[in-house]
Formats: C-alpha cells, structure tokens, sequence
C-alpha cells in the first residue's frame, strides 16, 4: 500500500508540472502590417517572435512575406554587401511550435534572398545575441539548431544561386553544411517539417530540406518544387572530418511528400538522397543512417538514392519513382516503390548489398 502511495504522488506530481508547463506557455502573434487580428504580442517578423519566445511557446504567423534579415553594419567601416544580412528564420530555441495562420501556403512566405553567406555579427544582431556563429553563416530560408520544433503551413524558398554555393532551403541541424568542424553543437532531434511548400517563386530551389547530423526528425506532407540537387537529403558530410562529427543523421523520417520537377531545369533528378558523399578522402568511412524510413513520397519521376552509409534504411511505397540507386552503401530496402506509368519502367541500379 505504501509503494502505491508513492506511485500515486509521483503521477501526481509529474501532472501538476505538466499542467504548470502548459500554463507557463504562450501564443505570440506575427503580422508585417503590424495587426495580428488585435492579438497581442504582436512582432513584425518570425525572428523577432523567436527572440522573444520561450519553450513551448507557438508562434501563430499571419500571411505576408517575411525575408531575409537586413541589419545595419555599424561595426567596422569595410562591411560588404553579406556583412548586412541574416537569413530569414534561425530557430534556436527548443520546443516551439511555429504556425502560419492561413491554411493555404501560399500566403505565408519566409524567404532569404540575399546571395552570399551572413557575417557572424549580423546573425547575432538578428537574434538579440543568442546566436553568435563561429564561422560564417548559409544564406538558408531556415535553420534549425534546436530541438523538437515544429514549422507548419508556409511556403519556405531559397532561390538557387551560384554565388552562395551550399545553401539550402531548410537546413536541421545546423547554420550551414559542415557545422560542427569548428566546434559548435550538432545532433538536434524530434523536429517536424509539415504541410509547407518549398521552393516555387521565380527562381529554381537547390536543396528542399537537408537533415544534418540530426536524429529521429520528421519531414511529412510538404511539396517541394523544382530542386536543383535533392528535394530532401539526410546527409552527413562529403569528407572523413565530417563524417566524423557525432551522432550520424538516424531515424529520421520522409513521409507522404510530394516533389514536382520541372524538366526545363537543370537538375540531378534526386527526389530524396540518405548517406554522404565522401569522395574527397575515399576510406572506408560512412554514415550511420540506421532507422531511416523513406515511405508513401511521391518522387515526380526523380530518384532515390543512398550513399555512403550502412545501417537499414527503408525506401517502401514510394510513387512515381524515376530510378533508385546505391552506391558504397548497404542495409537499405528498396520495396513496393512504383514508377509513373508502370513498375518495370524504373531503372534499378543498386551495388553493394541491400535488396530490391
């Protein structure tokens, strides 16, 4: 009876601080017309919202279209023309929720234009100093470098640009390709990509969504269009310095998303893409992308591919499949996956173990 007692106190404890959690959390309001339908706290831009907010919080964005960040350079007197810009959105703080009001994506558009990489001291000016990078930062639309937020309903771009190099549209894990190799933190989990449009606009799209060196995250129900490299890539480095970085991108899931290629493009034709790419230093060392489920996509034709990587991955059910194919990679699961008009008209080029 006494152990029973104990149980029953320790349940209710753990409900009174849930119950707390939930009364501590709180609704912010974005609106670039300054509105917010009379909701207050109103803030002009999602970062500014994410400055301010604590975890747990949502943050409900009302349409318009909310870009790149400009900060005045005020710290030297040889600013070039990236010292002046931030991307769009830097999500780093855990457990938001963040929202577009307006049920169609079309209305609610977060954007970097700018084309080359962010001074340090700019993403620090656009975060109120809780982001100060160590190196340069990716002019991507979004970063996440934190853990089990959720983004939902809006269409995220990030034109392709030569200039910039590696950029992407939504970046988990990090501030650019390669975070980590100069000591900042990866291994962010339990993020949620859902129900947005990504791409689109004017401009051809490089990458829809990169999952780097970040665990058990969830991309589901977006449309990516027209991407130049992949619409969405688990990826962990092409080098065995970032290969090394700890933990492997794993568990991750790719769910009930569609890809819309424009053949007028140029493109590589990777609908989604799980592994490396480590072709600098050709070794024996890969990804771990143990977990990883690729399931009910609809590829637009384009391909799956892994790379570089062991551990089971499964590529099951997806539609509209142009070809799949591995390379130095094994344990992955190529099943019930379908071409646009009939099975047999996917190419299936797989080398070193897995199944078909």
């Amino acid at each position: 009876r006494t152990m029973k007692k104990t149980q029953f106190f320790i349940l209710l404890a753990a409900l009174l601080i849930a119950i707390a959690s939930n009364v501590d959390a709180k609704i912010i309001y974005v609106d670039d017309d300054g509105l917010c339908a009379g909701n207050t706290p109103c803030y002009l831009h999602p970062q500014d919202a994410i400055n301010a907010a604590d975890p747990g919080d949502r943050i409900q964005v009302y349409p318009g279209l909310y870009g790149s960040r400009y900060i005045e350079c005020a710290w030297t007197d040889n600013c070039s023309y990236s010292d002046n810009y931030s991307p769009a959105l830097i999500v780093y703080k855990d457990d938001l929720a963040i929202e577009a009001v307006d049920r169609d994506p079309s209305t609610t558009i977060i954007e970097s234009t700018h084309e080359c990489v962010s001074n340090p001291l700019a993403v620090e000016a656009s975060t109120d100093g809780g982001v100060l990078p160590i190196f340069v930062t990716a002019p991507n639309a979004v970063s996440i470098i934190a853990n089990q937020v959720t983004i939902s309903g809006f269409t995220i771009r990030r034109p392709f640009s030569y200039v910039a190099g590696d950029h992407d549209t939504v970046l988990i894990g990090g501030l650019y390709v390669g975070y980590g190799l100069h000591g900042e933190p990866v291994g962010f989990s339990g993020n949620t990509i859902q129900n947005c449009v990504l791409g689109g606009g004017p401009h051809q799209n490089r990458n829809g969504v990169v999952v780097w060196h970040s665990t058990d995250n969830f991309i589901v129900s977006n449309t990516i269009i027209d991407p130049q490299w992949s619409a969405i890539r688990v990826y962990d480095g092409w080098s065995d310095d970032e290969l090394a970085l700890y933990p492997s991108s794993t568990g991750n899931n790719i769910i009930g998303n569609i890809i819309v290629d424009d053949p007028s493009t140029w493109g590589l034709g990777q609908a989604i893409f799980v592994g490396a790419w480590n072709i600098i230093e050709p070794s024996d060392t890969w990804a771990d992308n143990s977990g990883t489920t690729v399931h009910g996509n609809d590829c637009g034709r384009m391909g799956l591919f892994t790379a570089f990587s062991y551990g089971l991955k499964d590529f099951s059910q997806n539609r509209n499949v142009g070809w799949y194919w591995a390379y130095n990679a094994i344990d992955h699961v190529f099943q019930d996956n379908s071409g646009e008009d009939s099975p047999p008209d996917i190419e299936k080029l797989v080398i070193a173990g897995g199944s078909e």
